[in-house]
C-alpha cells in the first residue's frame, strides 16, 4: 500500500486502513473464537474432528481411572492437568507463545525448541505438583 499515491487528505483514512490490517492480523481469529481450546479456533472441520477425538479419549481415560483407582485419583488428575496444559500450550492458547523468550523468535528451529522446552518444563512442574499433592493427600488421609 503506497501512501504517495493518493492526496494528502487522504493520508488518516490510510493510515487507519493499515492500523486496522495490522490489528486484525495480529489476532489472527475473531475475538470469540480465540477462547475456544485448540483445534477449534480455525473452524477446520479437520482440526476440530481430531481435537475432539483426543479431548474425548483423555476425558475417557479420566474417568477409568478415577471410578477403578479412587486412592489415585489425585495423580491421574494432576497428569490429565499436566496434559492439557502441555496441549493448550503447543496450540499457543490465547498467544501464550509471544510472551515468553525463544518461542516468539522468528527463526522457525528455535521457536520448535522453545515449544518443546517449555512443554517438558511444564510437565516436570505437572508432575512436581502431583507428587506434592499425593504426598499431602497421603499425610491427610
Amino acid at each position: 500500500m503506497r501512501l504517495c499515491s493518493k492526496e494528502k487528505s487522504d493520508l488518516p483514512e490510510q493510515i487507519s486502513g493499515i492500523n486496522r490490517e495490522s490489528r486484525t492480523a495480529a489476532q489472527g481469529t475473531s475475538s470469540r473464537r480465540r477462547f475456544l481450546p485448540p483445534g477449534f479456533r480455525s473452524g477446520n472441520p479437520l482440526n476440530m474432528a481430531v481435537a475432539t477425538l483426543v479431548y474425548a479419549l483423555m476425558i475417557a481415560f479420566l474417568g477409568t481411572e478415577i471410578v477403578n483407582q479412587v486412592d489415585d485419583s489425585i495423580i491421574t488428575i494432576g497428569l490429565f492437568l499436566t496434559a492439557f496444559g502441555i496441549i493448550f500450550f503447543t496450540g499457543d492458547y490465547l498467544g501464550i507463545q509471544s510472551f515468553l523468550p525463544i518461542t516468539r523468535s522468528p527463526r522457525v528451529f528455535a521457536k520448535v525448541i522453545g515449544i518443546f522446552l517449555y512443554d517438558f518444563l511444564i510437565f516436570l512442574a505437572g508432575l512436581a505438583l502431583t507428587c506434592v499433592l499425593y504426598e499431602l493427600a497421603s499425610l491427610l488421609g
